[in-house]
């Protein structure tokens, strides 16, 4: 009986060395590379591939959606559904308010170009299944927050991702997963493409004729965030840390780019042992009707400002060991 258990066994260790996998470098060509698969990877995904161009579509997590599967609402003015409603807020005003909010340290011409296209860029979306709803982020503020409301009985960022998500699958999108570009690729002073490496150790070389990054800010990165956002990163955390660490920023600075002036979103929100994400005691600073005290018993901000949450972040922030 041991004699051909022992055959068993030696040849399940052949066949186990047969059958083992060695890292591969592989070489594809394409028109265009996207890096990030959040909500702006795959609107250019999708988009690219609405022009007949083929795209490869790559994220460093095993899923699509990055932050934006936690976005509730979308900046628009004077869209559809802000000219039903006859909202008085014009593309012009917005822009301007956008610059004197950000001290004037932001890109005036990206700035123009986004709010400019703001409102196409939701009926874009809308012609893809996503469904919006208009509100006020405080009564304080202007008509822009476009709330997701449905896509396939999903809401909210999720939605938007799956329907983004489901375009790209129907227009031939290769959508990469736990696949991160580690470096651009550049010939005669031009990008021409991507290396990449997959969680299995393959590597990629993806000559193409186009690369967009979109691979997100660096939130989850407090060494960056102290260099690079001038924040303490014990008081300036990640809401939603999902790996966020600059990724494209970094790959552009190697071959040249320069870094321009940065800035965050901010988001308030209780910490403590046990308290989640988006749960009742996360959320319960967003009610204006607290009082709000800083470390010395102070009050120190008109409560109303809770629900504008870059505001109200930016508030405590500027409190002693920015705690409210």
């Amino acid at each position: 009986m041991s004699s051909p258990a022992i055959k068993l066994l030696t040849a399940s260790v052949v066949l186990c060395f047969g059958c083992a996998s060695f890292a591969a470098n592989q070489t594809i060509n394409t028109d265009l590379v996207v890096v990030g698969a959040g909500s702006a990877g795959l609107s250019a995904a999708v988009q690219g591939a609405e022009l007949g161009k083929k795209v490869v579509l790559l994220e460093k997590n095993p899923y699509v959606g990055g932050n934006s599967q936690h976005a509730e609402g979308l900046f628009a003015v004077d869209s559809e559904w802000n000219r039903l409603r006859s909202d008085p807020l014009t593309r012009q005003q917005a822009y301007e308010a956008f610059i004197k909010k950000q001290n004037h340290l932001v890109d005036p011409y990206k700035n123009k170009d986004f709010v400019e296209g703001s409102g196409e860029n939701i009926s874009w979306l809308a012609s893809h299944g996503i469904e919006f709803e208009v509100r006020r982020e405080t009564p304080d503020k202007d008509n822009t927050w476009h709330i997701i409301k449905n896509y396939k009985g999903t809401n909210h960022g999720a939605g938007l991702i799956k329907g983004m998500k489901d375009a790209a699958d129907k227009l031939g999108v290769t959508t990469m997963v736990s696949t991160p570009a580690t470096d651009l690729i550049t010939k005669d002073g031009k990008v021409v493409g991507v290396v990449a490496k997959d969680a299995k150790g393959n590597s990629y070389t993806i000559n193409s004729k186009a690369v967009i990054l979109a691979s997100g800010s660096f939130g989850d990165d407090p060494q960056k965030v102290k260099e690079w956002g001038h924040r303490d990163p014990e008081g300036w955390k990640s809401s939603v840390p999902i790996n966020k660490t600059g990724d494209g920023i970094v790959m552009a600075t190697k071959i040249g780019a320069e870094r321009g002036p940065v800035s965050f979103i901010g988001h308030l929100g209780t910490e403590g042992k046990g308290i989640k994400f988006l749960s009742n005691l996360y959320a319960v600073s967003w009610q204006p009707f607290n009082l709000w005290v800083n470390s010395d018993g102070q009050r120190f901000t008109d409560e109303s400002t809770s629900n504008a949450f870059s505001e109200a972040a930016n508030g405590i922030y500027a409190q002693h060991d920015h705690y409210g």
